[in-house]
């Protein structure tokens, strides 16, 4: 594209194919943009999905831990609340959570759970 343009003898035709082709240049930045956005946040949405069908299915804690060791016990622990989904929690399993959620602060809606707010 970029010899067509100087190939292009008068001067407003020059102006227009660069125009055009700033803006395809533009349009792929923002695709390239969009593929790495998607391709780093698809195992999140994956670990997501897998852990909600987990709880959904009443799945514990550690079971779905041992099927996504990757994924925080707190982590889990609190999709299931965000997506209000109930988890019983062994006593064990409650103080790992909580081990977690004190080292880490995350995720946020434990905060509640653990009484901070």
């Amino acid at each position: 594209m970029g010899e067509e343009i100087r190939e292009t003898d008068h001067p407003m035709l020059r102006i227009v194919k660069a125009i055009k082709y700033g803006r395809e240049v533009n349009d792929w930045e923002i695709k390239l943009h969009l593929q790495n956005l998607v391709s780093r946040q698809k195992n999140v949405l994956v670990y997501m999905q897998v852990c909600q069908n987990m709880i959904t299915h009443g799945f514990s804690l550690t079971q779905i831990s041992q099927a996504v060791p990757w994924v925080d016990k707190s982590d889990i622990y609190g999709l299931s609340l965000m997506l209000d989904l109930s988890m019983e929690l062994t006593q064990e399993e409650r103080a790992e959570v909580e081990q977690e959620y004190r080292r880490t602060r995350k995720p946020k809606v434990l905060k509640e759970v653990f009484g901070e707010e």
